[in-house]
């Protein structure tokens, strides 16, 4: 007599789905979602890789400019590889803050 019951309690519990197909709607945006995630952590990765990368690079390069004797600059020569190694410092800056931003904004959602 419990087992009727239990199943008559079973059937009342039933949940009707609103329109057909929900249920694969539903699985695909969680599917959709899960690969722009990883695709999100992949660009991430790359973008650090690229980032150390250039700063790596641009370090050689600054270093290799400041040896060599610039004689179209004349006595100015110092001063506008100053003004090129600020504005690369300040774009690196941005750069390095974006990146930090991204990584550590982006974890939960």
């Amino acid at each position: 007599m419990e087992e009727k019951e239990f199943k008559k309690l079973m059937e009342h519990s039933k949940l009707e789905m609103p329109f057909p197909g929900f249920e694969e709607e539903v699985m695909e945006a969680i599917r959709k979602k899960e690969t722009r995630d990883k695709s999100f952590w992949h660009n991430v990765r790359w973008s650090w890789v690229l980032f150390l990368s250039g700063l790596v690079l641009g370090l050689i390069i600054m270093d290799l400019l400041a040896g060599h004797d610039f004689k179209y600059f004349g006595d100015k020569t110092k001063l506008v590889l100053l003004m090129i190694e600020i504005v690369i410092v300040a774009i690196f800056g941005l750069q390095f803050d974006n990146l930090i931003r991204i990584t550590l904004g982006k974890k939960d959602k």
